[in-house]
Order: C-alpha cells, then structure tokens, then sequence
C-alpha cells in the first residue's frame, strides 16, 4: 500500500514536470517567434534565391549588378507603412550605381501615380504588371536580383524595426562592396 501511494506521489510529479518543462519551452518559442523576428521569418515562399526572374522583360537588369524589385499594392495598409523603410533604401542606394530600385504595381497607372505623389515615393523606374504573374503573392514584397536576372533574396510582408535594421546592414554592405 504503501509502495502503491509513493508510486502515485512519484508519477504525479513526474506529470507536473513534464508540463511545466512543457509550458516553458512553449513560452520561449513563442517569446522569440513574436519579439526576436529575422529576416528568414519573411523570406517569400514562390520566389526563391537562385531562380530567375521572369518579368519585366523591358527592364535592362545588366545596367547594375543589385535591383530592388519592391511590389506594392496602392490599396494596401502594410505597404503604406513601409514606405518610410523604403525611402531609406532609396536614400542610400541615391547616386550609387551598384544598385537600382523598381516600384512594380498591380494597381491601374492613375492609382500608381497617386500613391506615389500622396506619399512622396520616387524610384528609377515604375512598372504596373501581374504580381501573380511574377509569382509575388503578398504585398509588399523586396526582391533582390543581380543583373542575370537571378533571384538573390525575396521578403514579403512589414519589416519589423529589428529586421528593418538586418536588411539595410546587409544592403549597406553589398553597396560599400563594390
């Protein structure tokens, strides 16, 4: 009897444990899930590094070795929110020829224009095409390409501060790397 009751003692804790451990480590992933983003969190899943870049045919991606393809939708909030981390691309990357930076829209040419304007947006060259056609399924999204049209990186959706900062270190790099 006994035995029994210290064996029920025993497994009880042994149960308490194992949930406790449990809890913890599902508050740490969710912990560094949510407040410690990277940019592999963001990395586009239809776009991957190494594939070719098959639109804008009449976009000449051999006049620079890096081209930032940014998609924007007008009609989206999150791309209204990142336009601030955009302008800072367009500032370092101004009057360096290692790089080129591409708005692409689905949205009708007025609305591109607008959206723009509204918003103090100016880029090297605008593109209104099917983003479902270049494989882009979230808005916004940065693609990087070199100048053989392959895809370096892909990043979709609203960069937090921390991977704001990630990516213009590696951007502020490849540019001082010339």
């Amino acid at each position: 009897m006994e035995l029994q009751r210290n064996y029920r003692t025993i497994n009880i804790a042994a149960n308490c444990l194992l949930i406790i451990v449990g809890t913890s480590l599902l508050g740490l992933l969710a912990y560094r899930t949510l407040f410690n983003p990277s940019l592999a969190s963001l990395e586009a899943e239809l776009l991957k590094p190494g594939d070719a870049f098959k639109g804008l045919p009449e976009f000449d991606f051999r006049k620079s070795p890096n081209t930032l393809l940014i998609a924007i939708d007008a009609d989206c909030q999150y791309c209204v929110a990142a336009i601030p981390f955009f302008k800072k691309l367009v500032h370092e990357g101004r009057g360096d020829s290692s790089v080129r930076i591409i708005a692409m829209f689905q949205n009708k040419e007025e609305d591109t224009k607008h959206f723009l304007s509204e918003h103090g947006f100016e880029v090297e060259y605008i593109a209104n095409t099917d983003l479902a056609a270049l494989r882009v399924d979230a808005t916004p999204t940065i693609i990087w390409v070199d100048a053989d049209r392959k895809i370096l990186a892909a990043y979709e959706g609203l960069f937090q501060e921390e991977q704001e900062a990630q990516f213009l270190a590696i951007y502020e790099t490849k540019l001082s790397s010339k």
